[in-house]
C-alpha cells in the first residue's frame, strides 16, 4: 500500500469520525463559522437558530419552502456523511501540499471539525444549524449498527441501522425479530436492506433455501448439512448449525468442503477451534476440551 493511499485513507476515517462522534456543539465556533460562510459569500448574516437534530431543521427547512411557494424535499440525515468525502478530499490534498493561499477554506475545514456541527441549512432569511448526535454505536468495521435499538439518536430523532445499512423503526424491529420469510426480505426496497436482512435469517429458512441435506447430528446436538450445487456453481458445501447455550439462538457457519465431506458434525465443529499455537483442535481434543 502507498503512503498517499495510506494517508487518505487515514484522512477519509478521520473525518468520517467526527462526523460520528457524540459530542456537545461549540456555539461560539458554530456562530463564528455561519458568520465566514455568509460574509465570504458577500451575503448578510442572517439570526442563527439552533435546533437539536436534523428533523428539526427539516421541519423549519419545509415550512420555510411552503412560504416561498417551492417544493420541499426530505433528505435524511445519513446522506449528509456525504458532505464528509468533500473535507477529506480537500484535506488530503492539502497534507500533500498541493493547495496555497487557501487560508479562508482551511479556517473554514478546522471550525467544521472542531464546532461538533452536523448540518448547517443556510438560506437567505435564516441559518439553521445543528450539532452532531447524541449517541452513536458502530460495528468492528466501523459501520453504524445496534441490534438491540437505535445507532444514531439526537434528541427527538433515533435511526436504526445494522451494519452500516439504514432501516426505518418497522423495518428494523422486522428483521432483528428473526421471523421474516425469504417472501418478507424481497419487499425490501434495495439490495443492502435484502442482504442484511438474510443474514439475520434463522439458519433453517438458509438451509431450506439451499435444499440442505442433514447428514450428521453432533454429541452436542450440532447438525451438519451437506448442499449441493451450491448457488448454482455445481460445487457441493458443507454448513453445520449450532445453539447457543445460554439464549438458545441457532448460528449456521460454513465448513471446509475437505472437512465436511468427512460427514462428522462433531469434527467439523472441532476444525472451528484453535489451539494455543493457532492450529486446529483435533476431534479428540476437542471432546475432552471446555468447548464440547
Amino acid at each position: 500500500m502507498s503512503k498517499k493511499f495510506k494517508l487518505s485513507k487515514q484522512v477519509s476515517e478521520k473525518w468520517t469520525d467526527r462526523a460520528l462522534y457524540s459530542s456537545s456543539i461549540d456555539k461560539d465556533k458554530a456562530i463564528e463559522l455561519v458568520e465566514l460562510l455568509y460574509t465570504k459569500s458577500g451575503l448578510k448574516v442572517p439570526p442563527i437558530v439552533f435546533t437539536d437534530s436534523p428533523v428539526e431543521n427539516q421541519k423549519k427547512l419545509k415550512e420555510l419552502k411552503e412560504k416561498r411557494g417551492e417544493k420541499y424535499e426530505y433528505v435524511s440525515p445519513y446522506e449528509l456523511l456525504s458532505e464528509c468525502s468533500t473535507f477529506a478530499s480537500y484535506d488530503f490534498l492539502d497534507k500533500l501540499g498541493l493547495t496555497k493561499n487557501q487560508d479562508d477554506f482551511v479556517k473554514y475545514k478546522n471550525l467544521v471539525f472542531e464546532a461538533g456541527l452536523w448540518e448547517i441549512i443556510a438560506m437567505d432569511e435564516v441559518a439553521i444549524v445543528c450539532g452532531c448526535p447524541t449517541r452513536v454505536l458502530r460495528d468492528e468495521n466501523g459501520d453504524l449498527h445496534f441490534d438491540n435499538g437505535p445507532a444514531l439518536t439526537w434528541n427527538g430523532l433515533s435511526l436504526y441501522f445494522l451494519h452500516g445499512v439504514e432501516f426505518t423503526e418497522e423495518e428494523y424491529n422486522k428483521v432483528i425479530s428473526r421471523n421474516l420469510t425469504l417472501e418478507d426480505i424481497e419487499k425490501f426496497p434495495n439490495a443492502d436492506q435484502k442482504a442484511v436482512a438474510t443474514s439475520f435469517l434463522p439458519a433453517r429458512v438458509l438451509l431450506d433455501r439451499a435444499n440442505a441435506v442433514l447428514i450428521h447430528t453432533g454429541i452436542e446436538g450440532t447438525r451438519l448439512f451437506k448442499v449441493e450445487n451450491f448457488e448454482g456453481t455445481g460445487e457441493t458445501q458443507y454448513a453445520m448449525v449450532m445453539n447457543c447455550p445460554s439464549t438458545g439462538r441457532e448460528f449456521l457457519e460454513w465448513v471446509e468442503p475437505e472437512v465436511g465431506k468427512l460427514g462428522d458434525a462433531d469434527l467439523a465443529q472441532a476444525s472451528c477451534w484453535r489451539d494455543e499455537k493457532g492450529n486446529p483442535l483435533s476431534l479428540e481434543d476437542w471432546l475432552t476440551s471446555d468447548h464440547a
